[in-house]
């Protein structure tokens, strides 16, 4: 008699996938046109950006129709100069959520402000305006939206409403480029938007960059300040505290093929995820475009597919992602929560301390607790196409199907592979 684990990769059985998806970058004839000339007879950077790095920020911006964007050198120091270009400082608040990549709280405790976490709705990632509004004091100095995993959050309403108390906005853009929401751009609907261009993932990736918008024109000098190490562009000294943020000139050249390529990258995304609804809607898994559905003026970004288990299969997610990566497909459950993080939480309460609020706690988030539980995400891109997601999504299947027809046999694996490992 065959055992029922012989078909699964995990115990030994043949992948359903021949071989991994690899996010590679493979440049065009104009990208190796535009290095051919850098590494001949330019500078490989300059203050204030040399010549692509600017065209970089000139293309970037009119993308978006904003006046100002700035090249920087990752995402987390997109997200750290928006905020103290929002005037974020020692002892402050700003309003964020727990479902992000903890980068975004990193960004606010580097410059010692208090992060207030907010949690999501039930069965969501995102959060109510009127949830993040219920937070805010008279100590809050600027709130972060993050759209995660490409699931854009309109925030049109919210941003008019913070900005008559006085109060930035900062959205967190990093993994939704060119993602779209009741007609708007994400990242043109605070008074910033941050982006991360790091690779693999990203739908611009240029090994390690970023980009910080402002729709304030007069926004741009204090930014440029920041990222160029507290200088103008003279050759006086610095005028106050910056950084060295600046995007080199490489990046940036790769960061114009990534954005000319955009539009084209999007749909590449977004056929891969038809391919994993198709495939896995009557499943008994629940689709997240299914539960978050999005209109006719919205697109997504299609970052990631994430995918829901029902609730009574929440411990064996962690198994269940590692047995999908063993068909090979990339799936991973998601980042801990930012509440979670023993360091975040240690140094929230810091910082908090030290503004003399103490008190300062951090609100429940039992609805993000809930969805972290049950939630993976799986690959659309880059360079996954139609056949690679069917493939995919029929590993996930195949996996998902053995689990319920074999629920001890799973459970026990479960139970003996613990925690998800990379």
């Amino acid at each position: 008699m065959s055992r029922p684990d012989e078909r699964l990769a995990y115990f030994g059985g043949k992948p359903h996938r021949p071989a991994k998806v690899r996010p590679t970058f493979t440049a065009d004839a104009l990208t190796r046109q535009r290095v051919e000339h850098l590494v001949t007879d330019s500078m490989l950077a300059e203050w204030y950006g040399g010549q692509e790095t600017s065209t970089f920020e000139a293309e970037f911006a009119a993308y978006h129709g904003v006046p100002v964007a700035v090249a920087v050198n990752s995402g987390t120091s997109a997200l750290h100069a928006a905020l103290v270009a929002a005037g974020v400082s020692d002892g402050d608040e700003v309003v964020a959520p727990t479902v992000c990549y903890f980068s975004a709280i990193s960004a606010i405790l580097q410059e010692r402000a208090i992060p207030v976490l907010y949690d999501s709705e039930p069965r969501s990632i995102l959060p109510s305006a009127q949830r993040i509004l219920d937070l805010v004091t008279e100590h809050t100095r600027a709130v972060m939206v993050v759209h995660l995993y490409g699931v854009p959050m309109d925030v049109a309403d919210l941003r008019a409403q913070l900005s008559s108390r006085g109060i930035a906005l900062i959205e967190d853009c990093s993994q939704a480029h060119g993602a779209v929401v009741n007609g708007h751009l994400v990242g043109t609907m605070g008074d910033f938007g941050c982006y991360s261009l790091a690779s693999p993932r990203h739908h611009i990736s240029v090994g390690e960059g970023g980009v910080v918008m402002a729709r304030d024109p007069a926004a741009e000098r204090i930014l440029r300040q920041l990222v160029n190490r507290g200088k103008n562009n003279d050759w006086g000294g610095p005028v106050r505290q910056g950084f060295s943020y600046a995007l080199p000139e490489f990046s940036a050249i790769a960061g114009r093929q990534g954005l000319a390529d955009l539009g084209r990258e999007l749909d590449a995304r977004k056929a891969a995820a038809t391919i994993f609804d198709e495939v896995l809607h009557d499943s008994g898994l629940v689709l997240f475009d299914a539960v978050e559905p999005f209109g006719d003026r919205d697109r997504p970004g299609f970052y990631r597919k994430l995918v829901r288990l029902p609730p009574a299969f929440a411990p064996l997610r962690d198994w269940f992602v590692a047995a999908i990566e063993k068909e090979n497909v990339s799936a991973k459950p998601p980042h801990p929560l930012a509440h979670q993080i023993p360091w975040i939480v240690q140094r929230t309460a810091q910082v908090a301390e030290r503004a003399g609020r103490p008190a300062a706690g951090q609100p429940a988030c039992p609805n993000a607790e809930a969805e972290h539980a049950v939630l993976l995400d799986l690959e659309t891109g880059p360079g996954v196409g139609v056949d690679d997601a069917r493939l995919a999504a029929e590993a996930v299947k195949k996996v998902w199907e053995f689990i319920v027809a074999n629920p001890e046999p799973a459970k026990g694996a479960a139970e003996e592979y613990g925690a998800y490992r990379p």
